[in-house]
């Protein structure tokens, strides 16, 4: 990470636009997609008796997302240190294992369907999830702007030193 003195320093530009993508985009798009699929009767008519339980854990997942979210934008808003850009981009990590991983294991386990099958039911939305994450946890540890506003902490326990 290198340091550089001038204007790029504090939340603009990318960086802002990311943090509204992850603090409003991402769990306003996962909480309405779950609503959607609530009020799909033919979907509940499919899953027969295990409709109930499995839009429930739908709608934990979505709530971890957003919960996850809203952390990872709170994080890089309040507490400006290299730890927030480590755990922002765990977190971006995390709520694509949750997508891609979670909630197709999670209706294979209750139905009895095929991982491998749900999974490539996906098709290019398994992609989206996958170069969102790559493109902004590279911005993040690449980024001037992000180098100058989270520095690192006196305590830092030098890992980030190790992928430099």
């Amino acid at each position: 990470m290198a340091y550089a003195e001038g204007e790029l320093r504090g939340i603009g530009g990318w960086l802002a636009f990311f943090l509204v993508t992850l603090g409003v985009f991402t769990p306003l798009s996962s909480i309405v997609s779950v609503a959607m699929l609530s009020g799909e009767a033919e979907i509940a008519i499919t899953y027969g008796t295990a409709w109930d339980t499995l839009i429930a854990w739908v709608w934990v997942m979505a709530g971890a997302t957003a919960a996850l979210a809203w952390f990872a934008t709170w994080r890089m808003i309040a507490r400006q240190n290299w730890l927030s850009v480590r755990i922002t981009i765990a977190v971006l990590w995390a709520i694509a294992a949750i997508t891609l991983i979670g909630e197709p294991l999670l209706v294979s386990l209750m139905t009895g369907l095929s991982f491998a099958e749900l999974v490539g039911a996906e098709g290019i939305g398994l992609i989206r999830p996958l170069v969102y994450c790559t493109i902004w946890t590279l911005y993040l540890l690449q980024s001037v702007r992000v180098a100058n506003t989270y520095r690192g902490d006196p305590e830092d326990d030098g890992l980030a030193e190790v992928f430099e």
